[in-house]
This record gives C-alpha cells, sequence and structure tokens, in this order.
C-alpha cells in the first residue's frame, strides 16, 4: 500500500518502522530527510528487522500519490503540517492525524474540503523509542485495542478494518469528540508524573540521575493521577454528552488500579514502560529538567490547559488539573534559561 509518514518523532519512526517491516516501502515527510537512510530498522523484544522506506523528504508533494497519510507530529506543529499536506491532498485519500486530541479536530474539516477522508486515532499505535534518528527505532510494545474519531460512520466502516490490519489491534469507534478531550492518557498521566518529580524545582537545582519514568513512579505520582482521574469523571457526567459518557474509561479501570498503592505497582511492572526515562539534560554537577521536552511543551498546553477551560464553560472546579497547568507554566518560565545554559 502506497503510504505515506508525516513526522520524525518517536511515534512516526515507530509507525514507518513497523510498516516497512511489513513490506510497505512507506515515504517519509520529514525535516531532517538527509539523516534518513533507506533502511529503518525496528528494534522488538522478540528480536529485530530491517525495511525499506520509499521517499524521504521534507516536500508535501510526496503525500500526492499515497492512499493513506499518517500524521504524527507535535500538537504546537499539527497546523503547519496541515497546511503544508493540503495542496496535495485529493479524493480517495485517507488522512490520519495521531494521537487524539481537541487540537486535531480542528483540521478535520480542512482536510475534508479537499475530497480525502480524515480521522483521528485516539492513542498511538506503539510505545516506543527512538535509538539511532532516520535508523532504527525500539518498539517497546503495540496496542492490543484503539479508538478512531471519524465524523461519519461510513468512514469509520470503511477505515477501521485497514488500520486494524496495518498495527494488528482491534479499532472501535469513538463517536464523540469529547472523547478525544476527555483523556486520562498523556494529558493526565505525564503532569502527574511530573509534579510529583519537579513540584519543588527552582533555577539551580540539580539531581544526582535521570530518573526512570515508570519503573521508578511514586505513590505520589499515583495520588495525582488518580485525583485527576476522579475530576475527569465529574467533568464527563457534567458535559451531557451521553457518547462521551459511554466511551469514558476511568483510568482506575484502564490500570485496574483501586488506590494510589495499587497503581503504583501496576505502572511500574508494565514492560514497555521499563526503560522510558524522563526527559532530562546532563548539566555540570547533575541532570536537570528538559523543559523542551514535548511532556512539557506539547502536554500540558495541548492537552491539560484545553481540559481546564473546557471544565471552566462548564462550572465545574478541576484544582488538580489547574495545578497541573500551573505546574506547567511555571516550567515554560524556565525553558529558555536551561536553552541557553545548555
Amino acid at each position: 500500500m502506497r503510504i505515506c509518514i508525516c513526522g520524525g518523532g518517536n511515534v512516526s519512526h515507530a509507525i514507518a518502522a513497523h510498516l516497512a517491516t511489513a513490506g510497505h516501502r512507506p515515504s517519509v515527510l520529514t525535516r531532517r530527510p538527509q539523516e534518513w537512510g533507506r533502511e529503518l530498522v525496528a528494534l522488538r523484544p522478540e528480536g529485530s528487522a530491517g525495511g525499506a522506506l520509499g521517499s524521504i523528504s521534507s516536500h508535501a508533494d510526496i503525500a500526492a500519490e499515497s492512499e493513506l497519510i499518517i500524521i504524527s507530529v507535535p500538537l504546537f506543529a499539527l497546523e503547519q503540517v496541515v497546511q503544508e499536506l493540503l495542496p496535495h491532498l485529493h479524493e480517495g485519500q485517507i488522512v490520519i492525524m495521531t494521537p487524539g486530541s481537541a487540537e486535531a479536530t480542528k483540521y478535520l474539516s480542512p482536510i475534508q474540503t479537499t475530497g480525502a477522508e480524515a480521522l483521528i486515532l485516539q492513542r498511538v499505535p506503539f510505545i516506543s523509542r527512538t535509538e539511532c534518528y532516520g535508523h532504527s527505532v525500539h518498539l517497546l510494545g503495540g496496542r492490543a485495542t484503539n479508538g478512531l474519531y471519524a465524523q461519519q460512520a461510513e468512514s469509520y466502516t470503511t477505515c477501521a478494518p485497514l488500520l486494524e490490519e496495518l498495527f494488528g489491534a482491534r479499532i472501535g469507534r469513538i463517536e464523540s469528540p469529547l472523547s478525544l478531550l476527555l483523556s486520562t492518557s498523556n494529558p493526565i498521566l505525564h503532569p502527574a508524573r511530573l509534579l510529583a518529580l519537579f513540584g519543588d524545582y527552582e533555577p539551580g537545582c540539580v539531581y544526582d540521575h535521570q530518573f526512570l519514568f515508570y519503573r521508578e513512579w511514586n505513590d505520589r505520582a499515583s495520588e495525582l493521577y488518580l485525583a485527576a482521574d476522579d475530576e475527569l469523571q465529574v467533568l464527563c457526567h457534567a458535559c451531557g454528552d451521553e457518547a462521551a459518557q459511554r466511551e469514558f474509561i476511568p483510568g482506575r479501570s484502564y490500570y485496574e488500579s483501586t488506590n494510589a498503592a495499587t497503581l503504583t505497582a501496576k505502572i511500574r511492572s508494565i514492560p514497555a514502560f521499563a526503560n522510558i526515562l524522563t526527559p532530562m539534560h546532563q548539566m555540570p554537577g547533575g541532570w536537570v529538567p528538559d523543559f523542551s521536552s514535548r511532556y512539557f511543551m506539547e502536554d500540558i498546553p495541548f492537552g491539560t490547559q484545553p481540559i481546564v477551560n473546557f471544565a471552566a464553560t462548564l462550572g465545574v472546579a478541576v484544582p488538580t488539573l489547574r495545578s497541573f497547568v500551573e505546574f506547567g507554566q511555571k516550567m515554560a518560565s524556565y525553558n529558555n534559561t536551561h536553552q541557553s545554559a545548555s
């Protein structure tokens, strides 16, 4: 199948490697084409395999001949990528954006005006980390189930079987866009851990090692996560959207945890999470948070903040979620300081 992957991050590497090893020869739209090889190696727990890539370019016209276009870029870059793609989209193409977010829903209509199908895959298909940019990637785990937001039932019926075949996952339909907004994944998972780690951080503070993000997860992070999860449940109940209420899966249920201790044990035990590091920079004397990481630049301003904004329109108090946003804003104020220092 003619497929184009848009983006050069961990997820794009993982999708491209998975598809390449299945023989699809995906093209890659990236800002750094000169750093990509002609083959991409998928490093899986059960072994490694390489697959050939198609065209690699920084020009969006490479998407014109593709049947399937998968966009996985930082949310702050999504608008620019979509605008570059629009002149090259046409009827008969399928465009998938992942991961799902309120931000992504803004671009469904512009894409559909070209005649292409536009859908949003709720969660990224793989847990992954790039080993060598443009050459190899660790595929740490694939999702057994995922959700696909389609404005029209016919679009879901057409596209879900294709994605199920490509990714080996069951793809259920998401009917409400609020299900993309009220996410118990990155918008609350990452801020809970970051706040537990760096809530007392001030410039000049250094840490003696780079923390394992999940394997060293603690009960404080679990307490914050569960409090945010409870606030999302209240917000979902208050929104009045029956589809969103039906589709909402509390984090407690997803992680099969009833309290902080059981959640901590669960998260620490997930094999695919084991070696994922906290985004940090090594500095003279120790380690500091990497404020340029998507954990800070994407998950809070484009994930948590829209949830807090939505809660405000309904008059629902979300103090834990609001504390994530305030923490993110404080950390953002330190970003330029550490970028210049490094």
